[in-house]
């Protein structure tokens, strides 16, 4: 091999983070079913975890919203040098 040839690697990582987010105060069940199939639309496989729950208010038990609450992977490739 000639001393002139000289190979470069590139190095890289991968770094993948879980982010978790929520939606509050979403009036109805099937509202947040709605949000739910557009977070699914936004993210796509990238959704690992979901849970829709019903958030009861102490002063008043009958007037309750809804929460989403969802995780999303995300992951990038980062050049080191």
């Amino acid at each position: 091999m000639n001393i002139a040839e000289q190979f470069t690697l590139k190095l890289a990582r991968s770094v993948t983070v879980e982010t978790t987010r929520a939606c509050v105060c979403i009036p109805d069940r099937d509202s947040a079913e709605a949000q739910l199939a557009q977070v699914r639309r936004q993210y796509g496989p990238a959704l690992v975890k979901y849970t829709i729950r019903k958030d009861r208010c102490k002063a008043n038990p009958k007037a309750a919203t809804w929460r989403l609450k969802y995780t999303i992977r995300e992951t990038k490739i980062e050049t080191l040098f």
